[in-house]
Order: structure tokens, then sequence, then C-alpha cells
């Protein structure tokens, strides 16, 4: 299909239809990423959902970036300006699956490793202390992170495991595997979640979170009577035969992960892998 004409078409039938009634919205005819220019040849005004169909053609014609001008288009912005303008705006959701996923494609290809523009870049501390001070700021301020509450579905959760799994199999490390935070970044991490910075400061458990927690750690699902005779090893360390409470404590391990290494959720922790109950 030739989605040039259908355009060209498309805008030609615009110009000669004239400004339309009511909210509208400036278009570049050529886009700036593509050599257009604020003129006013080059520009047109469009309603809201003339505006959101012209994005869809650039993105069916040039590929690429333009795939993110149009998500950007679909994901709710050009929906909800309208909607604040008093113009109702419906993006199919089969529309919505496409350029969300050509986004993810061309980002993955132009952001990606060398691609990407912070590649082999490290900031100065000046500039660390900058970005600090700006986020510090802008919360203070009253912003409140979108996602902040937002719990995610079961089918959500399920999609990120999955692709999770496929990760590793395929050949991911953790970024942290092997690795040990300096005592300067663990008095960091412990000052900045200590008191009122604690996510759940001031927040009692309620009677029935306090009995799950409860019935979670009963038995051998608490590390402390837990009194089976356990094999670890690690490539790096060597084995180690004992019980789990004593191996936590000696490597200073995360009990959580490692009770997910003896309950079979979890391959490895810190290089550790469990290899079942000694006999």
């Amino acid at each position: 299909m030739n989605y040039q004409k259908i355009y060209e078409d498309f805008i030609s039938a615009r110009k000669l239809s004239g400004k339309p009634g009511g909210y509208s919205e400036s278009h570049h005819i050529v886009p700036k990423s593509i050599g257009g220019t604020d003129s006013k040849d080059n520009l047109i005004d469009l309603s809201a959902r003339d505006h959101v169909f012209a994005h869809l053609l650039l993105a069916k014609i040039h590929g690429g970036p333009m795939f993110y001008a149009y998500w950007m288009m679909v994901s709710g912005c050009a929906s909800y300006r309208a909607r604040r303008n008093g113009e109702l705006v419906r993006v199919p959701s089969h529309l919505v699956a496409i350029a969300k996923r050509k986004r993810s494609e061309t980002m993955s290809a132009t952001r990606s490793g060398e691609n990407h523009h912070f590649y082999g870049i490290n900031r100065s501390e000046e500039v660390r202390k900058k970005i600090s001070v700006s986020l510090k700021n802008k919360y203070q301020d009253g912003y409140v992170c979108p996602t902040k509450g937002r719990v995610a579905s079961d089918e959500e959760r399920m999609a990120m495991s999955l692709r999770m799994k496929k990760r590793f199999n395929d050949g991911m490390a953790h970024p942290m595997l092997g690795k040990t935070h300096t005592p300067e970044a663990r008095a960091k991490i412990s000052a900045a979640q200590t008191g009122e910075l604690h996510r759940n400061y001031g927040k009692p458990l309620s009677r029935e979170h306090a009995e799950n927690i409860g019935l979670a750690q009963i038995g051998i699902k608490n590390h402390a009577a837990d009194m089976r005779i356990m094999k670890f090893s690690n490539k790096k360390i060597g084995e180690f035969i004992g019980y789990r409470s004593e191996f936590i404590r000696k490597y200073g391990l995360c009990k959580a992960n490692i009770g997910r290494l003896v309950n079979g959720s979890q391959k490895q922790h810190k290089g550790w892998f469990f290899d079942g109950v000694a006999e």
C-alpha cells in the first residue's frame, strides 16, 4: 500500500477544508526529525483525531523513530489533551498494541549497548550531585511517582516472571552476581532506608498480615528452626555442609533468598547453589 500517497492526499484534503472548528493541534507536515521546519508552509492545523491518523501514516511511511512519535500520540497524550478541550478521541486497541510493539523494537535497536547515549560514559561527581539535588527538590515540591502505590496484576507479574526466566535461561547474569557492596555503599543504603525514610515507617502491620508472616516462618520454613543438614556450593568459594542458619550467618547472605533456593523457586544467590539435603 502506498502510504506516502495516502498521506499526501490526506494533507491536501485538510488544506482545502481549512482549519477545523473547535479544538485543533498544529502538525508538522514534514516531521522535524527528518528535516522539517517550523515555517508556515510546513504547518497545518488538524483535529485531534486527524492528528493521530497523520502520525500513524508517518509511522507506516518512515518507520523507526516515527513509531515512537505515534506511540506518544496513542499512549494517552493526544486523547488526554483532546478530552481536556472537549473532544473525545478513541484509538483502537490493536493500533495501540502495534504502536507499543514497534516502539519497543525501535528503542531496543537504537538505544541498546553502544547505541545508548550514555554507553561508556560515567557521570562526574558534580553531575551526580546536581541530579540528586534536582530530584530532592522535585519531591519536596510535592511530586509523586506515577507508579507509587500501584500493584501489578497477576497477569503482569506472570509476564515479567516469564521474561526474566527466559533471559536467565539464555545466559543473562545478574549484574551483582559475585559482587558485594563496599562498606561505604552499604552505609549509604542503610542511611537511605532508616527511620522515616523507610517505606513502611509508621505503617503498622495488620493482624492478618502479621499472622501470614508467622505462618510463613513456622517449622522448616524458618531458617533458624530448620535443623536439616544441607549442602550448598559456590564455584569460587567451595562447598558448605551444615545448618541453613549457620550458612546464612557465615557468608552474610539474605535469608529470604536462601529460603527460595531451598524451596526451588530461585536457582542461585550470590553464586551459591543449593545441592540438596545431606543424607
